[in-house]
């Protein structure tokens, strides 16, 4: 449960991606870029196998985002899917280290979570880059776990 951002592992991406994997068995995925494009997915998730992340998203979001007079992130959203689509990757938590060469807990998985935006490593974060819309933050997680946990 948790958190969970590529930031941390790459000194300055042009692209960002944050999970969210809540205790209730709710997530969320958010993508943003620096061309200002985002998307993002809201899903539930189980760990029904030792390693294994079964995920089933149910809505895709998609716009553009900007940053408003008081620094704050404004999103315009462009499109809003239903869908039912069931996704299954084998995962890791182990530990590892930032870009920084600091001490950080890593979520791995077999293959992107999302293809085309995504990569399938991930770092825990105690709270999203400031840019993740609150309405993909109201379920969230209060914070890390320990890295021995039954999923992420």
């Amino acid at each position: 449960m948790g958190i969970w951002a590529e930031r941390p592992l790459y000194q300055s991406p042009p692209e960002d991606a944050t999970l969210g994997f809540s205790s209730d068995g709710t997530g969320w995925m958010y993508w943003a870029s620096w061309s200002t494009g985002f998307e993002a997915q809201v899903f539930t998730w189980s760990a029904r196998d030792a390693g294994v992340l079964v995920v089933r998203v149910h809505t895709e979001l998609g716009g553009t985002w900007s940053m408003d007079d008081r620094k704050r992130s404004v999103h315009d959203m462009e499109t809003v899917e239903l869908i039912d689509a069931e996704l299954t990757w084998k995962y890791q938590i182990v530990t590892g280290v930032n870009y920084l060469g600091e001490p950080a807990v890593i979520l791995h998985l077999d293959h992107p979570f999302t293809e085309g935006l995504t990569g399938n490593t991930f770092s825990r974060v105690i709270e999203p880059g400031p840019h993740v819309p609150l309405p993909l933050l109201e379920n969230r997680n209060e914070g890390p776990t320990d890295p021995g946990n039954q999923g992420p």
